[in-house]
């Protein structure tokens, strides 16, 4: 009886990696057990599919090294072959957009952010152009995705070259560019992320006029679009009914949807008085807490 696990193996992040075991000398009445298993890692803890049989395969969600064991036993007899996969990081691919400038200077400019290791968490660094460079953080970020910003007031009119350097924590980058126009140049205009996420079972409403949303729109609950005027650029998504006002604009056909979890969760706890937030905030935060007022059964802020 004799098993081979197969060649080592390199490998991507974001891919399915399988594992094809050669077994020689037993029966062909299923008599004999065979087994995949992993015996030592570095990377997260990953899941075999099949892995009571010859050909087992894996997700590989981030970078590591793998050893997956195949054992084949049959009555008192049993034998293992070992085979290591190492797993490498892939950098992420970035985009960069930002919005025209009025002459009061400031540029606000968003990055999107796509990586195959849905595990990796994303920093910033931006570099303006004036010699400035300061860092960002992600806005939002879920599984394989980000979306980074930033914003600077520049100290004199003209054309600046905006880069921002992507980092994904493992060692890979990604850098993108875009030319902003510094004074004059128009209002400013609106930026591509997520731009209305609403969660839980209640109703999202979006009223008034002019509305125009560049991202994603998801209602946990009903979605109402009512007034009109308002334009949707992105993706719609709603768990439970939605209606539309004529004289709005959705550019993609809503889609329903399961319930999820949001992109980005805040604690309230942090936000209060004391709080990590707010210790943070120092001298520029300020309890609103006596502004929050019953109104119709729900809590406003009266500012």
């Amino acid at each position: 009886m004799s098993v081979d696990a197969g060649s080592d193996l390199v490998v991507d992040e974001g891919s399915w990696v399988s594992l094809d075991g050669i077994v020689g000398g037993v029966p062909d009445d299923g008599s004999a057990e065979v087994r995949w298993s992993a015996v030592d890692r570095s990377g997260p803890p990953v899941e075999l599919v099949g892995s009571s049989t010859r050909s087992s395969r894996f997700f590989a969600t981030d970078d590591g090294t793998y050893t997956f064991r195949l054992t084949v036993s049959l009555d008192d007899q049993v034998v293992t072959d070992d085979v290591v996969v190492t797993v490498g990081n892939v950098a992420p691919s970035t985009s960069a957009e930002a919005a025209p400038t009025t002459d009061d200077g400031l540029v606000m400019v968003n990055a999107t952010v796509s990586d195959p290791g849905v595990l990796d968490t994303h920093t910033a660094e931006i570099d303006w152009g004036d010699g400035t460079v300061s860092s960002a953080e992600a806005l939002v970020q879920g599984s394989g995705w980000a979306v980074v910003g930033g914003g600077h007031v520049y100290g004199a009119a003209g054309d600046y070259l905006v880069s921002i350097a992507i980092g994904d924590g493992d060692g890979g980058e990604a850098v993108a560019s875009t030319l902003v126009s510094v004074g004059g140049a128009g209002a400013p205009q609106p930026l591509p992320g997520v731009a209305l996420w609403a969660d839980g079972q209640g109703t999202l409403r979006v009223t008034g006029s002019g509305t125009q949303v560049v991202g994603t729109t998801h209602s946990g609950g009903d979605l109402r679009v009512t007034g009109s005027g308002k334009v949707f650029a992105g993706p719609v998504e709603h768990v439970g009914s939605i209606s539309v006002n004529e004289g709005n604009e959705l550019t993609e056909t809503p889609v329903q949807v399961a319930p999820s979890d949001p992109p980005v969760v805040f604690e309230l706890a942090d936000y209060e008085p004391g709080g990590r937030a707010a210790l943070e905030a120092g001298d520029d935060y300020h309890d609103m807490t006596a502004a929050c007022v019953s109104k119709g059964g729900n809590r406003v802020w009266s500012l």
